[in-house]
């Protein structure tokens, strides 16, 4: 039998930086095995490296892998899902963390990039889940995590694409979760505000090129609007990700889980 087919086992999207890496490390402090799937492969390397340095401490040995690909590829679902099965003999949970597709006002958008925003935020999620949930209640259930963003209640000045298509998100989740709770698959989504990642750091800059300010400024102003007074760290996502992951985990689901500091002011 394959010796890790005692530990839980999940695909991490994006998993090399950021809150997908933030998700990672929270999940391997709690013994689960990981396949991470990112674009560049020498992010992967370094996440790798990184994870399973804390993963030995906990005496998993060996359990972090690397795949490198697009979450977009409509091939890279079936390989994942072949990888996987090939290491580890098992797989318990998804994570689907898309990054953010191209800021900008709904003006200044071109039609290539409302294609790609869709791709990226729905057409990638509608593959990935349509793969994996035949698989999950064919081996007694599974977790599914998308992590989006906080424009999913609340728009973001310049970020029309986000704000329009992990909306949509909304609806996928509640839709998928009414189909397929029945088959031991729950689906929800984590709702992240303002965390210290590159990619906060390059809106940032964008919103200080497009006003004529700094990044310092822009950084201020964004501190202001957060009750918590400070931004997120990724492995804060990461904890209740990881939950939601869990087989502690089965009736939850079709919930967008705001994770913000308290910024977003309106009332679900």
């Amino acid at each position: 039998m394959n010796s890790f087919m005692k530990s839980k086992c999940a695909i991490v999207l994006g998993g090399s930086r950021g809150l997908g890496f933030g998700i990672a490390t929270a999940l391997v402090k709690q013994d689960w095995q990981l396949l991470l799937v990112a674009r560049s492969l020498p992010s992967l390397v370094e996440a790798q490296q990184q994870l399973q340095t804390i993963a030995d401490t906990v005496g998993n040995c060996d359990s972090i892998r690397i795949l490198p690909g697009d979450i977009v590829d409509p091939e890279l679902p079936e390989v994942s899902y072949k990888e996987t099965l090939r290491v580890f003999g098992r797989i318990d949970a998804l994570v689907l963390n898309h990054g953010g597709p191209a800021a900008g006002a709904l003006h200044e958008l071109t039609d290539d990039q409302w294609h790609s925003g869709f791709e990226l935020l729905i057409g990638s999620t509608v593959r990935w889940t349509r793969k994996f949930v035949p698989v999950f209640s064919e081996t007694g259930g599974g977790n599914i995590v998308i992590v989006a963003s906080s424009s999913m209640r609340e728009p973001i000045a310049g970020l029309a694409l986000s704000n329009v298509f992990r909306a949509g998100l909304m609806g996928f989740v509640k839709t998928a979760a009414r189909e397929w709770a029945a088959k031991n698959v729950a689906i929800n989504a984590v709702a992240p505000g303002m965390y210290e990642t590159d990619r906060l750091h390059h809106l940032f800059m964008v919103r200080a090129n497009r006003n004529g300010s700094t990044y310092e400024h822009e950084r201020t102003l964004a501190l202001q609007k957060i009750p918590a007074e400070r931004f997120g760290e990724p492995e804060e996502l990461g904890r209740l990700a990881a939950f939601l992951c869990s087989s502690e985990n089965r009736y939850i689901t079709g919930q967008t889980v705001l994770v913000d500091g308290g910024a977003v002011v309106g009332i679900p």
